[in-house]
């Protein structure tokens, strides 16, 4: 019996041994017909690997595609959360930098490309910077009352945030309404953060939210509007550098007091102007060197100084507030 078999095995064995080549082949042909190698494309989220503490991360896309290449039943049956792409900030300092992208994906497949191979991100680190809290009064109070002080629970408040948008907070604000009040009050006036376009900064917090304001009114003073002029004397100029003030807001006010008083007064001058270093040339608040039993809602004004290194030309200022003509 077992010689039988083998002589039936042995039969023609090289045809036999063709055969089955050809059956592979045809197989094989088949097979590459009916699934082929194909390629294909998934836009997949970028993922951020290795972010440095304390700092935000903007990157110039989101999205990436990437192009892969497998047999058509893989590709039907793939998943676009198997694919990926992602940026390594290991070792990146603060700045914009231009990183590579990586692409991961199932075995079964081959890269063909990733697009963008790389893109740009920029790291801002959060910083804390100390800012004056200004208060803006606004309204009118009661007939035969005026403001004789506004004070607030605290000097400076805390701007935190990416440093892009920090360093471009030029005032701190809050706003006090006296409606028409004839009695002495308090209020919590929220306060905000805004650039020197008056816009509020967005993508900042300000700590605290708002002041403890407390407003006293006085009676009998008579009210009078004079202009605002700039100290002569400004003070910390940066060596190198020569200052000029440029403007004043506002360039006139309401002031309060006795008659006999503010009648001889036509306008009030600055306190000395601290220019502080070259880096923060531009708006500075200065306070109001009001004379003795005159008061004012809000002795803070806003001075602009130009900073002109002493080596170059001074740019024509288009306005000099100690210059302002006064109606």
């Amino acid at each position: 019996m077992m010689n039988r078999l083998k002589n039936v095995f042995r039969y023609n064995l090289p045809i036999k041994a063709a055969s089955l080549v050809v059956a592979v082949v045809l197989w094989l042909v088949v097979m590459a017909d009916q699934n082929p190698v194909i390629e294909g494309t998934f836009d997949v989220p970028i993922m951020i690997h290795n972010a440095p503490d304390d700092y935000k991360v903007v990157m110039a896309q989101n999205t990436a595609t990437i192009t892969v290449q497998g047999l058509r039943s893989h590709l039907i049956t793939a998943e676009a959360s198997s694919f990926s792409a992602a940026v390594d900030l290991a070792d990146l300092a603060e700045g914009t930098h231009q990183v590579a992208l990586t692409a991961t994906f199932p075995q079964n497949f081959e890269i063909v490309s990733i697009k963008p191979e790389s893109i740009r991100v920029t790291l801002d680190p959060y910083i804390d910077r100390q800012i004056p809290a200004e208060l803006i009064v606004t309204g009118q109070t009661a007939p035969g009352t005026t403001v004789a002080k506004v004070g607030k629970n605290m000097e400076m408040v805390t701007v935190s945030g990416p440093k892009s948008k920090v360093n471009t907070v030029t005032r701190v604000v809050g706003y006090v309404g006296l409606s028409g009040n004839n009695e002495d009050f308090s209020l919590n006036a929220p306060i905000t953060a805004i650039n020197a376009d008056g816009r509020e900064v967005q993508e900042v917090r300000v700590l605290p939210s708002s002041l403890v304001v407390s407003v006293q009114l006085a009676r009998g003073l008579t009210r009078k509007i004079v202009g605002i002029v700039a100290s002569a004397e400004i003070v910390d100029v940066p060596e190198g550098f020569t200052a000029k003030v440029i403007k004043i807001n506002p360039q006139k006010i309401e002031i309060a007091g006795e008659a006999a008083v503010i009648d001889s007064l036509n306008v009030v001058k600055t306190e000395p102007i601290s220019v502080g270093d070259a880096n923060n040339s531009g708006g500075k608040m200065v306070k109001l060197d009001l004379p003795k039993g005159v008061t004012v809602t809000d002795p803070i004004v806003a001075v602009d100084i130009a900073l002109t290194p002493q080596n170059k030309e001074a740019v024509p200022a288009e306005e000099n507030a100690n210059d302002d003509k006064i109606d």
